[in-house]
């Protein structure tokens, strides 16, 4: 396990705990594939592929190591495909061919960018893909994805232990950098206040304890406050 710095994604385990997060958006992918290609599901499909694109850090679409698998959902469903719009067809032809999907990085302001990783101009997710989830169906998936994300930050917090040493054990804290980048979604004010109270406890704990690098620890929290204040600025809009 590794720690190279103060953002909320600058060390292993939150790394670690994105990786869960894209599996299992490439398990729904593969599951929808062996579904019935309905208009319903092929819609759900793409936006599940757009998730799964935004959240590349690399260039989406282009030599990913789960490409097949993303060919072979879509290869079910290639007669509802070509119903779509042609945007939609063109994002995936390209996952088809393997060429790089154009897409820009995720627009969000520089302070947030740095709560997210140091050292960085540009934040380490894609802008969303309209054409694949701006359908209701797609919007549907992309609310799943929002409440994963919100569960896995509710496990971390609730564990008194784990809110009190987030940057070696929050795994699930990663999903609040995709709550700052996802589509929209809707999120309880309550939630991200109770997320709040429990990172400034877990930040207490520290205090108390004397940890040796609490230094570090009071950067990584502020940088983990940020990202939940800009959520919660995002979700008022």
């Amino acid at each position: 396990m590794g720690t190279w710095d103060d953002g909320l994604l600058d060390n292993d385990t939150a790394l670690d705990g994105l990786g869960e997060l894209e599996d299992v958006i490439l398990a729904d992918v593969r599951a929808l594939g062996e579904r019935p290609p309905t208009r319903e599901t092929t819609a759900e499909l793409a936006a599940a592929i757009g998730v799964y694109l935004q959240l590349s850090r690399e260039a989406p679409g282009a030599a990913d190591e789960n490409r097949a698998v993303l060919v072979a959902a879509l290869a079910g469903h290639a007669a509802e495909v070509a119903k779509l719009t042609p945007e939609a067809r063109e994002v995936l032809g390209a996952v088809t061919r393997g060429e790089a999907v154009a897409a820009e990085a995720a627009e969000l302001p520089r302070e947030a960018v740095r709560h997210l990783a140091a050292g960085v101009d540009e934040p380490p997710f894609h802008a969303p893909i309209p054409s694949l989830t701006a359908t209701p169906t797609g919007s549907a998936y992309v609310q799943s994805v929002a409440n994963r994300c919100a569960d896995m930050i509710d496990e971390d917090l609730e564990d008194e232990d784990t809110a009190a040493d987030l940057a070696r054990e929050g795994m699930g804290i990663a999903a609040l950098g995709v709550l700052l980048v996802l589509p929209r979604y809707k999120l309880s004010p309550k939630r991200t206040k109770a997320w709040r109270a429990a990172v400034k406890g877990g930040l207490r704990a520290l205090v108390e304890a004397e940890d040796d690098e609490l230094d570090f620890h009071r950067g990584y929290y502020a940088n983990v406050l940020g990202v939940i204040d800009a959520i919660e600025k995002r979700l008022a809009d």
